[in-house]
């Protein structure tokens, strides 16, 4: 497993947005998926 998420639960979407307490957003991408994309063999446009 890695930190993927800021809780327990996992990843169910390409990115996570998520309330910050203090006001504002934060938007979380799923870190893996670049990784898997260069490794399906798609170029730099594409993704």
């Amino acid at each position: 497993m890695d930190c993927g998420t800021t809780g327990v639960e996992p990843a169910f979407s390409l990115v996570s947005y998520k309330k910050l307490v203090g006001g504002g957003n934060m938007i979380l991408p799923v870190q893996c998926v670049e990784s898997a994309l260069v490794r399906l063999g798609y170029s730099e446009s594409d993704r």
